[in-house]
């Protein structure tokens, strides 16, 4: 019963419910205590779905973490499956709750007549309570009587209802004689369950809003006894008129028959005698009776002929209690005005909202024609004044006045008015008539005048219109920018404020879109977005470029917000910006000449790591979803066996990627070329062991870049120093390798050299074989190779033979020139040398120009492992010298 989906101590279960098992379609019905039970059951999974009570709501599901005393089902009554294995299951409960809600309270016998209820006061039984809605109107059982309650023993009375707004109403007939309703809210509401909360002239309580399963038991009924008590009415022409200045003084011609009225009631306890009624200006006037049973009342009548100006007189009634002897009285006063004629008017204005009341924004209508009929004989003629003469039409002021005087009264009358055919009357007798519209859909008033009568308005309002453009919003920024176009044959709807649909148009071809023809009322307009179309941002600058579509992304059936649509107001504000996702890639390859230019022959590189990250674009956006709402910060693809990639769906904006390699390339160099064929990353960056990122870009669907990158191999330089036993520029096979010899790598301003990774290259020296190698070198890079040679020890010649293979490359001063380092295919290493590509080449002879030393090829290994030895002895020594 406190929907806290717990079973609480107290809370009763509930009868009658019905329970079927899903699995088997089998159904119980809940007994008196609320439970049910399906037996013979075979292991397994099962589920049940109850009936709910009419009344009753499901309580929250698994509260409290007690599975025994919580509630299983879902909203809709079904609970999830459960398995059924070897043991009973009897904790798969269902907890519900009533809709209804409770008003009501206590009737109570005031006897000290404070309007409190006191300790010593005790309930009265009997009075019947109505049930009233917000308006007043009695409610209706099913049968179409009267809802009410009768207060018990206690005094006490109560009504279940649905949730809404009430009021009681106390049967003034059930009260008893000789009692009356006590004083309302004699303590300011401030404590509400003990004072009383019905009006005594209208037995009727405020108005009570009632929530869903509450209770509202403070409208409380106070009674107290009449000791002695009479009333007097007096009516002047039909009108209570009780003050000079009320609204309903009757304006009677002068001469004309004035009636006064004179109702007596005995509100005692007991009969009336003696009764007497005085009028101080017309005398004691003559009853039917002197005496008045309790609750009688008598009505006694004088007539008179009425005077111009104001007139007021006065009732009183006095007569005494036939058993108390107790003497009552009481007066009234009663008004009219005698005139020589009644005036009907009053104001014309343009009700730009549609409400039918006068609103604080609102204005006359000036220069309206306003033409007055009266009825004679079942039949519109023209009107006549008092003295017989024709009224003639009278046209409204600037600020929407109008008034025919000198009229007769207790006539009946037609306003026409004459208005251009863009007005239309707006809603009749809404409100207040002081403030609210008497025009029917004729543009007339039919109205009965009795008296003067300035609260006859015209309301009128003129039609609007709502549009207005759908646009492929390119770059997805919301805003309709200048190269941007509409959007053709897209489904435009038109809803009421109740979300109900009016009218169905396309857009043209240009975009546009428009509603004519509306009445004042609050709009709104639905889209259905075209396939492949997502919806933009919305509302990020001025109302009039911007789009209004309420969600980033969708679509379908997407809303603008409701607008309210004013008399002649055209608002063509109500844009819709669309866009289409975008793709970004392209291609990944390895720039084996390091040109940073896509060469024809040149391998795309698969496997290559692509991250893509979002950047905030010139309007503060940054996408971190794609268009179908799933995260894209960082998202890493890799590129395919073509070396290409691509991130799709992705929503126009500001992007860069950023490539990574499983291998130690270097990113190729950068150079001004066409988009389509160069590299777009930063060059010479080591992408096996940073990110490489590529410059920011645009992307939208009118700007769709390509961005490419190109990586470099790291390349190796080397690779024999031979001794030259007969000196002529070329190797000879046979001829020996000189281990030991340094070499250095040098850029051409003989600086160190440094690697791919910016670390410099140390010498090396050539090892048992005479060969050395430096590796880690950029492709196209431009080197100096310097080979130390010890004293008396010289390059032979350069270039002996055209044979680059077995040719010395060095110069006389023991230097390689390598310009535009690339991978050169020779025969013994193709190229590769131990897994590293490079130029293997660069081949140095040498020689020495001792005098007492001669090499002659065909001696024999044993010799020429002497001269290998002596050689290296004597490298040593120079070397040892050097330093």
């Amino acid at each position: 019963s406190n929907k806290n989906g717990i079973q609480d101590e107290g809370e009763v279960g509930v009868a009658n419910v019905k329970v079927t098992l899903n699995e088997t379609n089998a159904t119980t019905i809940t007994d008196s205590s609320g439970r049910y039970e399906f037996c013979g059951l075979n292991e397994g999974n099962y589920s049940i779905t109850i009936e709910t009570p009419e009344g009753y709501m499901i309580t929250l599901k698994n509260q409290g973490g007690d599975d025994s005393i919580d509630s299983d089902l879902n909203s809709d009554g079904s609970s999830d499956k459960v398995t059924i294995k070897g043991d009973n299951n009897y904790t798969l409960d269902g907890g519900v709750y009533k809709t209804t809600a409770i008003l009501g309270d206590r009737v109570w016998l005031d006897i000290n007549g404070n309007g409190i209820q006191d300790d010593n006061e005790s309930g009265v039984s009997g009075v019947v309570v109505y049930l009233l809605d917000a308006n007043g109107s009695r409610v209706k059982d099913s049968s179409g009587k009267d809802i009410s309650s009768i207060s018990d023993e206690n005094g006490e009375y109560r009504f279940e209802v649905e949730p809404g707004e009430y009021m009681v109403e106390v049967d003034s007939d059930s009260i008893g004689v000789g009692y009356k309703l006590t004083i309302k809210d004699a303590l300011n509401n401030s404590v509400d369950d003990k004072d009383s909360d019905i009006d005594p002239q209208t037995y009727r309580s405020d108005i009570v809003k009632l929530e869903a399963a509450t209770e509202y038991r403070d409208l409380d009924i106070g009674l107290v006894r009449i000791e002695g008590e009479i009333d007097i009415e007096k009516l002047t022409n039909g009108a209570d008129a009780d003050r000079a200045d009320g609204s309903d003084v009757p304006l009677v011609l002068v001469g004309q028959e004035v009636e006064w009225r004179y109702i007596i009631t005995n509100r005692s306890s007991e009969s009336l005698v003696d009764i007497r009624v005085e009028d101080d200006k017309e005398g004691v006037i003559s009853c039917p009776k002197v005496e008045l049973a309790p609750n009688e009342s008598m009505e006694c009548i004088k007539k008179g002929v009425a005077k111009e100006g104001d007139y007021e007189n006065r009732a009183i009634v006095s007569a005494k209690g036939k058993e108390s002897g107790s003497e009552v009285s009481d007066e009234d006063l009663s008004h009219y005005r005698g005139v020589n004629g009644v005036s009907i008017g009053d104001f014309v204005w343009e009700d730009i909202n549609r409400n039918g009341v006068q609103d604080e924004k609102e204005v006359g209508i000036g220069g309206v024609e306003v033409i007055l009929f009266m009825k004679k004989d079942d039949e519109w003629v023209e009107a006549v004044d008092i003295d017989g003469n024709r009224v003639e039409k009278v046209t409204t002021t600037s600020d929407g006045k109008y008034i025919f005087e000198n009229l007769k009264p207790n006539e009946t009358y037609k306003i026409k008015f004459e208005i251009g055919d863009e007005f239309y009357p707006t809603l009749k007798d809404v409100a207040d008539d002081a403030v609210d519209s008497d025009v029917d859909e004729n543009k007339e008033i039919v109205v009965e005048v009795n008296t003067t009568n300035l609260n006859l308005d015209g309301g009128f309002y003129r039609k609007g219109e709502i549009g207005d453009y759908i646009w492929e919003d390119r770059n997805a920024n919301g805003i309709q920018d200048e190269e941007e176009a509409g959007i053709g044959g897209v489904e435009v709807i038109l809803l009421n404020e109740n979300g109900e649909e009016l009218q169905r148009v396309l857009t043209n071809e240009e975009g546009l879109y428009l509603f004519k023809g509306l009445e004042p009322a609050t709009y709104q307009v639905k889209i259905i977005t075209p396939e492949g179309y997502f919806v933009t941002r919305e509302n990020v600058g001025d109302d009039e470029r911007d789009s209004d579509l309420e969600e980033f992304l969708a679509q379908g059936e997407v809303k603008m917000p409701k607008e309210l649509i004013e008399s002649n107001e055209s608002n063509r504000s109500l844009d819709g910006g669309m866009f289409k996702p975008v793709c970004l890639g392209d291609y990944v390859w390895l720039d084996e000449n390091g040109n940073g230019i896509q060469d024809e022959g040149e391998k795309p590189l698969e496997g290559v790591s692509v991250k893509l990250i979002p950047l905030e674009d010139e309007f503060g956006n940054i996408n971190t979803i794609d268009v179908y709402k799933q995260p894209i910060v960082d998202k890493i693809i890799a590129t395919d066996s073509n070396g290409h990639y691509e991130f799709c769906g992705l929503i126009p904006g500001r992007y860069k990627v950023a490539f990574k390699t499983d291998e130690p390339y270097l990113s190729t160099k950068a150079v001004d070329s066409s988009d389509e064929i160069d590299s777009d990353i930063e060059p010479f960056k080591n992408a096996s062991e940073e990110w490489v990122e590529s410059e920011p870009i645009d992307l939208s669907l009118s700007n769709k870049p390509v961005l490419d990158a190109g990586f470099i191999e790291s390349l190796c330089v080397g690779d024999f120093v031979w001794y030259e036993e007969e000196v002529n520029g070329r190797y000879d096979e046979g001829e020996p390798g000189v281990i030991g010899i340094e070499v250095r790598l040098l850029t051409l301003d003989n600086q160190i050299a440094k690697d791919i990774f910016g670390n410099d290259i140390l010498p090396v020296k050539t090892n048992s074989n005479g060969e050395y190698s430096f590796c880690n070198l950029k492709p196209g890079g431009d080197y100096k190779i310097k080979f130390i040679l010890p004293d008396t020890y010289h390059p032979t010649i350069q270039n002996g033979v055209a044979d680059d293979e077995i040719d010395s490359d060095a110069n006389s001063e023991g230097e390689i020139i390598v310009n535009n380092l690339q991978r050169v295919e020779d025969s013994k290493y193709q190229g590769i040398k131990d897994g590293k590509p490079g130029n293997y080449t660069l081949d140095v002879g040498i020689y020495c120009d001792c005098e007492d030393y001669e090499i002659n090829p065909t001696k024999s290994s044993a010799s020429f492992n002497l001269i290998s030895s002596l050689f290296f002895l004597l490298l040593l020594l120079s070397l040892f010298r050097r330093v």
